[in-house]
């Protein structure tokens, strides 16, 4: 392979992990460095100086390409601001700590349970509750509203 194709090995290289930019999937960047990594190991075989020129756009490129593909992934993929007023619980919930209520469902572990005269998605603490059992809210983390059995 000459020069101008091992350029062009690089060049694609480049692009490959470029794209990865635009399209994040991590293959075309994987690809990409691949093809970077041949073109070099070929420029140094056929001729050192021309594979220390591709080893130097690399060392300039590749960390550029990498530090883009972050920004734009940051962008699209995190969450930047919580809504204000937001809360993934459903209001009122917290107060059931304590309070009893009886199983519409059979509990396995989940299902329903009516609780201050509210129907309530519920979840066993550990066993199956069988449906018309006396029950207590014992934790409330978020939606979940963990209940076991009445005793006594």
């Amino acid at each position: 392979m000459g020069t101008l194709g091992i350029s062009i090995l690089f060049a694609a290289g480049l692009a490959l992990i470029f794209s990865e930019i635009i399209t994040p999937g991590m293959i075309l960047g994987f690809v990409g460095f691949g093809c970077i990594v041949v073109a070099i190991v070929l420029a140094f075989v056929r001729e050192p100086s021309f594979g220390w020129v591709l080893t130097a756009i690399a060392i300039v490129f590749v960390p550029l390409f990498l530090f883009a593909f972050i920004r734009v992934l940051r962008k699209y993929v995190a969450i930047k601001k919580s809504e204000e007023g937001f809360s993934a619980s459903e209001p009122g919930l917290d107060g059931f700590v304590g309070k009893e209520g009886i199983t519409i469902t059979t509990l396995r572990p989940a299902g329903m349970a009516e609780i201050d005269g509210r129907r309530v998605d519920v979840v066993a603490d550990g066993e199956m509750i069988d449906e018309n059992i006396r029950i207590e809210v014992t934790a409330v983390r978020g939606n979940r509203v963990v209940v076991r059995a009445k005793r006594g």
